[in-house]
């Protein structure tokens, strides 16, 4: 049967990435305390209610168990090979102009600021599975919006990012993801 469950780091073991492997932990321990008060009840715990309440909590955490042991991974090489690259250096300058805007930046947030300030319970919060997808998303239009860029300055960043451009990508790549996923950028912080 299934009655044993796997939790904190023996279910997902990742590099180091910013005190996640711990967080996600964390995460763990609080979905099994759900799922295990809603379907296996003290007084009316059947082993079948336990089965149910471990497969719920297996299906709800699995998702995000694999998306931050990618992140952690993609997070070890981008380390290890792009922060000296003069490319990724100015996507990352625009990344922090957006995140940075005044306007935009309510519905916008770093990959890293969703990983790390997006969880919990609150409404509108960023899982892991869903920090996953909001970035690739968003990378994209970073991407497109540093062509030209070759500085790696916030100045120079601010001073560059064409906002009207990145309010219409923003719009039609990212802000129905966030939508579809029931994130609220808007209630993680930047740090």
């Amino acid at each position: 049967g299934n009655r044993i469950a796997v939790i904190g780091d023996a279910a997902h073991a990742v590099v180091p990435f910013f005190g996640q492997g711990m967080n996600c932990g964390f995460e763990d321990v609080d979905c099994l305390a759900q799922e295990l008060s809603t379907r296996w009840p003290p007084k009316d715990g059947t082993p079948q209610k336990l089965e149910q309440a471990l497969e719920s909590y297996s299906l709800r955490r699995k998702p995000n168990a694999d998306a931050i042991a990618q992140m952690a991974l993609e997070n070890y090489v981008e380390m290890m090979r792009s922060t000296g690259d003069p490319v990724f250096r100015s996507r990352k300058a625009i990344e922090a102009a957006l995140e940075r805007d005044g306007e935009l930046g309510a519905s916008f947030r770093s990959r890293y600021a969703m990983v790390c300030y997006g969880g919990g319970r609150q409404k509108g919060a960023v899982g892991y599975a869903h920090a996953l997808r909001l970035g690739e998303a968003q990378w994209g239009v970073v991407c497109d919006l540093a062509e030209g860029f070759s500085g790696s300055d916030s100045q120079e960043a601010d001073a560059f990012l064409d906002r009207k451009r990145a309010a219409q990508l923003l719009e039609e790549r990212v802000w129905p993801l966030q939508k579809q996923l029931g994130v609220d950028l808007a209630t993680v912080g930047i740090g």
